[in-house]
């Protein structure tokens, strides 16, 4: 299976998925692939974390400023 690559800089939506996809169940490992990043990059967002969601996560009400 080809690996997607190196993800992007900005990658709320992407993180917001893959935590979407852990809460519905899937081992890390696929809900990365399911997030479209690699299948290495989910665990480690898993660990990193301690298998709980960043607070950061929670939807943007769109009045701060951003990159």
């Amino acid at each position: 299976m080809p690996s997607p690559g190196r993800p992007g800089v900005n990658q709320f939506e992407t993180k917001q998925a893959f935590w979407k996809f852990i809460a519905e169940g899937m081992e890390s490992d696929a809900a990365a692939l399911a997030g479209g990043v690699s299948q290495s990059l989910g665990p480690r967002w898993f660990r990193e974390t301690g298998g709980m969601p960043p607070i950061e996560l929670v939807p943007r009400s769109g009045r701060y400023l951003s990159f």
